[in-house]
């Protein structure tokens, strides 16, 4: 809390986290405080990051995005725990429409993979909690780049978008809603792309048409 904020000045405390994932580090995951006070001043920082490196089983860009959904839900679940602080609101953002319209859904269903790890969400948040952010202005899209402690993105991760210190009405973004049916077509569609992206890199690493043969290419979201 900034030196010119006052325990007694805070008007309201909000918990915000932020999951991102991609080939190279599925669990890019950061969470952020923000304080607003009785003079609507508003201070927002970093409370807790975490990265992780991608698997090397084949896996499906949409399942490593609901993965880190669940990761942002652990770290929910462990700052609730530790922090001391009157919470009145938390948010989960993700850039995934796929992953939102999972969270979303009580009638479709999904594959054992898929199925746990939603189920395990919605136990734990509730679907109005989760918010659709563009990549942009996603700082978790960060947790996976190198950067030196002085480049402007420094700032980002440290203190979060800029948005956090406006108003929540300049919180929203616009996206075309994602149904339930489209999360197949998606999932065709982004399978063949990332099979030729991973298939490439196996030959590299493996050398070996046999082996290859060997590795199964696994379930997709």
């Amino acid at each position: 809390m900034p030196d010119y904020m006052s325990t007694s000045s805070i008007l309201d405390i909000t918990l915000h986290h932020f999951s991102d994932a991609s080939e190279e580090g599925y669990g890019r995951q950061c969470s952020y405080i923000r304080f607003e006070d009785v003079e609507r001043r508003i201070h927002c920082s970093l409370v807790l990051g975490k990265s992780r490196v991608s698997t090397k089983k084949l896996v499906s860009m949409p399942r490593l995005e609901l993965t880190t959904a669940v990761l942002s839900t652990k770290v929910a679940n462990q700052l609730r725990k530790e922090l001391s602080l009157a919470i009145s609101k938390e948010y989960f953002w993700t850039d995934s429409q796929i992953v939102l319209a999972c969270i979303k859904n009580e009638a479709k269903k999904y594959k054992i993979f898929v199925a746990n790890r939603v189920q395990f969400i919605q136990e734990h948040t509730d679907a109005n909690q989760w918010r659709y952010v563009n990549t942009s202005n996603n700082p978790a899209d960060l947790a996976s780049m190198g950067f030196d402690m002085n480049h402007k993105k420094a700032k980002v991760w440290y203190r979060g978008p800029d948005y956090l210190w406006k108003k929540e009405s300049d919180w929203s973004f616009s996206k075309p809603e994602a149904t339930y049916d489209d999360i197949d077509e998606v999932k065709k569609i982004h399978v063949n792309a990332i099979t030729a992206i991973n298939m490439t890199n196996r030959f590299k690493r493996i050398g070996c048409y046999i082996k290859l043969k060997g590795h199964r290419m696994g379930d997709y979201l």
